[in-house]
Formats: structure tokens, C-alpha cells, sequence
């Protein structure tokens, strides 16, 4: 493949956003009920600056339609694709609020659809949720990933791509044919690739425009001082609850907001997993300290630089 020289796309407006959502959507089964307009006014209440929602993961649903992957899978339209374009519907709501819109996609093909075999060429699997990587599966999920890319358009601002693993055969020519197809729809989208939750707040690759950032939980000795971390945009995500989609929470509210500004007077951003119901709402006690980040991070009269640690 040719390698070109990738330019990275402006992370001003991300920085800028200081914290945001993401949303582990998925259980398709009850798409047609998610309420999109309740869903973002839930996110202004948040005071979130951005809200990453996933496409889909390892089950091979995924929550938007893809005409590309049905032929692939030799799947019918509605089958796998749902038929609703959640995406769009979100990306329009956030749009009108203010609100940036980035998905959620696996680097690789589904590893609980047995299909993915013949259609990407993959046979040997990467533990419990990944193939190793083949050509075919590269420019096959390129191709996937342009067809929404081209669809959304700068509707949708950025793309998470999970599973950016050595183990799995993942590798910067893979890297690259993801990045041209995301980049499709959109030349100004932000990418991040995740190679592990363990790998830290630091670039995967050079065709990331800001860090993946998957930590198991918000760690204030390890905050940078300056937005740039070897010339990529820091993030870092980690669950407001005991683990990813817990409904729980396990940090002092005020300790958290206090995170949230130390972050961002380094120039970084954060996102929060928080849980997400299958019509779209968000868990109670998750919501309500979400709104005390909010009072604390964005009216500053209320904030407090007092030092609370976790519980």
C-alpha cells in the first residue's frame, strides 16, 4: 500500500469541549425505542462537550445500516445492519444542542459471528473477542468504514477504533487504509486507535489525531501538563461506574470534578463511560454527579480545588 504522509486533523475543538460521554450501546434488539431527543437533552444536562457512541462491537449487530457489510456477510438488509440509522438521528439531536457526535467501530471483524471466517479471511482467533488480521479483513473493513464515513460527513466528528492490538496482527498499513476511509466523509474527523487499556495516555500510531486514552480509572498523579503528548492530543477514558456500562459510581463527586479541571487546565480532555438503557437513558446516580461536574466545571463560582480522594 502507498504510504502517505498523514496530516493530522485540528483537535482544537475537542480541547476545547474539556469532557464528554461515552456510550456502550449494545443491545440492538430494541433499537426502534430509543428516544434520540431524550437522549441529548440528557447529554446537555450533563454538561458534556462531545458524546462518543458505539456503532457495535463483538456481536456483529451493529445499530446503523451498512450496505457494504450485509454483502460481505451475506446477510440481508436488517439482519445484522439495522435499518434505523441511530447514528444519524444522534448525530442531527447533538448537532442542534451543540454537541459533538463520534462512533465507536473495532478494528477487526465480528468475533461471535461465525460468517467473519470467509468474509474477511480470518481463521485464527486473538482470544475471546478478535481475529488475527488478514489483508482481506483490512481493506474489506476499510471498505465498511467508508460507507458510513461518506454517509455521515462532518456530521460525525471523530472515530474510536478498539482493538488496535500487536496480538491480533494489527499494524500501520492496517492503520492507514482505516484512517483514508474514516477520513472519507470527513477530512477533519479526529482518530484514535486503542491498543490497550494498559498502554497509557501516549499515541498508538501516526495516524492518530488525539490519544485513545482506555485507563481503568481517573488517576490524577498521571495528568499531562500540555494538550500535546509526542505531538497528539491527550485523552483519557475511563467508566464511572465499578467497570465499563455499571450503573454505579465509585469516585467522590467532588474529586472527580476536581480531575476534570486539572485536565483541562493541562490541555487535556476526558471522556466517562456511563451506563446507557436500551431506550437511550441514563443511570440515576450516574446523572446526578455528572450535573455536580457540570455546576463544579463549567460555573466556576462553584467550583472548589479542595482534594477529595476516591472511595
Amino acid at each position: 500500500m502507498e504510504q502517505l504522509l498523514h496530516q493530522k486533523s485540528d483537535t482544537h475543538w475537542f480541547r476545547r469541549s474539556g469532557y464528554g460521554l461515552f456510550c456502550h450501546y449494545l443491545d440492538h434488539s430494541r433499537i426502534k425505542d430509543f428516544d434520540v431527543a431524550r437522549f441529548a437533552d440528557n447529554v446537555v444536562q450533563t454538561g458534556a462537550g462531545h458524546v462518543f457512541f458505539t456503532l457495535g462491537q463483538n456481536s456483529g449487530y451493529f445499530c446503523a445500516p451498512n450496505a457494504t457489510y450485509d454483502r460481505y456477510m451475506g446477510y440481508q438488509a436488517g439482519e445484522r445492519c439495522a435499518e434505523r440509522d441511530l447514528p444519524m438521528e444522534l448525530a442531527g439531536a447533538l448537532m442542534e444542542r451543540g454537541i459533538r457526535l463520534l462512533l465507536y467501530l473495532p478494528c477487526g471483524a465480528p468475533a461471535n459471528d461465525e460468517k467473519s471466517r470467509k468474509a474477511f479471511d480470518v481463521d485464527k482467533p486473538a482470544g475471546a473477542f478478535d481475529w488475527i488480521a488478514s489483508p482481506t479483513l483490512r481493506d474489506r473493513w476499510a471498505e465498511i468504514i467508508e460507507e458510513w464515513a461518506q454517509r455521515y460527513g462532518d456530521k460525525v466528528s471523530g472515530w474510536w477504533f478498539d482493538g488496535w492490538f500487536e496480538n491480533n496482527g494489527m499494524t500501520e498499513d492496517i492503520a492507514q487504509a482505516y484512517a483514508k476511509a474514516a477520513k472519507a466523509g470527513n477530512p477533519e474527523a479526529i482518530l484514535a486507535f486503542n491498543r490497550n487499556i494498559e498502554y497509557g495516555i501516549r499515541p498508538s500510531c501516526v495516524y492518530e489525531d488525539y490519544c485513545a486514552g482506555e485507563r481503568f480509572g481517573y488517576f490524577a498523579y498521571e495528568i499531562p501538563t500540555q494538550p500535546l503528548v509526542h505531538g497528539t492530543q491527550w485523552h483519557v477514558l475511563s467508566f464511572l461506574g465499578s467497570f465499563w456500562g455499571k450503573p454505579d459510581i465509585r469516585y467522590q463527586n467532588a474529586y472527580l470534578a476536581n480531575y476534570v479541571k486539572q485536565c483541562m487546565a493541562g490541555g487535556g480532555v476526558v471522556s466517562f463511560d456511563i451506563a446507557t438503557s436500551l431506550t437511550g437513558e441514563f443511570a440515576p446516580e450516574q446523572m446526578c454527579q455528572l450535573y455536580y461536574i457540570r455546576k463544579a466545571v463549567r460555573e466556576a463560582s462553584a467550583f472548589t480545588t479542595q482534594t477529595v480522594l476516591p472511595t
